[in-house]
Parts: C-alpha cells; structure tokens; sequence
C-alpha cells in the first residue's frame, strides 16, 4: 500500500509536480489572463448598451 497519508505524499506517489504546477499557473496569470481582459474589453466596448428603468 503507498502512503497517501498526508497530501505531499498523495501528489509525489501519483507523480504530480506541484511546483511545476504553480510556476505554470503564474505564468497563466502573467500572459494569459491580461490578454483575455483586454481582449473582453475590446469586445464590451462595441457592445449596446440598454438602460432598463425600474419605475
């Protein structure tokens, strides 16, 4: 039986590279995430905008 006692060893018996992992989600956010924000704000920016009155 492995030891999937604790979640450090869980990862490591199913091969998962954490730090690996982390370096690439910040990468995500670093040049992914800017990019789709810019590109959503381009978009939006040629949208109608529609006033809905309450009364």
């Amino acid at each position: 039986m492995p030891d999937i006692s604790t979640k450090e060893a869980a990862q490591k018996f199913i091969g998962l590279d954490i730090e690996k992992l982390i370096e690439e989600k910040k990468e995500f956010q670093k040049n992914v995430i800017p990019k789709w924000l810019e590109e959503a704000k381009e978009r939006e920016s040629k949208m109608e905008i529609k006033t809905v009155s309450m009364n």
